[in-house]
């Protein structure tokens, strides 16, 4: 799921209600990595953390867990989308 926000910030996630781990990727407005969260396990209403950024982030990609690590993906690296298609 990618998230789409209408001004950088360092948005913050949580996940609570989630069903299964996740990577979450928090991408700047030239859409490169900033930060990386990897295998976020779900989380109940008694603990649940929040994960954010140290940078601002125009966008938040999140994805199956493990993707980042089988992809490479990396803080620098550079993610393709257009925006004007989203």
């Amino acid at each position: 799921m990618l998230f789409v926000f209408s001004k950088p910030n360092e948005y913050q996630f949580w996940m609570y209600n989630m069903k299964f781990p996740i990577d979450i990727m928090w991408l700047d407005i030239d859409r490169k990595v900033v930060h990386i969260e990897h295998n976020l396990e779900p989380c109940g209403p008694e603990s649940c953390p929040t994960y954010r950024p140290d940078e601002n982030a125009l966008y938040v990609l999140e994805t199956v867990a493990g993707f980042a690590e089988k992809h490479r993906v990396t803080e620098g690296t550079a993610i393709e989308f257009n925006p004007e298609d989203l």
